[in-house]
């Protein structure tokens, strides 16, 4: 899937993480988000076509872009996203991977918090 874009004035964090919330339409059970991506624990469906009780990281990038449009990207974690800074604890409320992409993209979120850098990160626990 391409990049989405959406006629939003340059935002912060906060707004950027209510935009991705409002568009989901799963249960989210942990959002954390970096400077050019959030990243969502989220409950699939209970349907055919996914196990009951499955918890999935999605990773949504997103970039401010000069004609004051903000671009979207939606992956799911078994396609392999490049965007590999969520954290141990959403980490932690995922199920068992679906695939050997999202065990690798586990693991490199995984190595790239060993050598956290401090930077300002805004975490949002749900209580669902």
């Amino acid at each position: 899937m391409g990049w989405d874009t959406r006629k939003l004035p340059k935002q912060g964090r906060s707004e950027v993480l209510a935009y991705v919330l409002g568009y989901i339409q799963h249960d989210v059970k942990q959002a954390y988000v970096t400077e050019n991506a959030v990243y969502l624990a989220v409950l699939q469906p209970d349907d055919a076509m996914h196990r009951p009780g499955n918890v999935l990281a999605l990773v949504v990038a997103y970039e401010h872009r000069d004609d004051g449009r903000t671009a979207f990207k939606f992956m799911a974690e078994d396609e392999g996203p490049y965007y590999t800074d969520a954290p141990p604890s959403l980490i932690r409320k995922l199920s068992p991977p679906a695939n050997q992409y999202a065990k690798r993209w586990r693991q490199d979120c995984l190595a790239n918090h060993t050598f956290s850098d401090g930077r300002d990160e805004v975490v949002v626990e749900f209580a669902n």
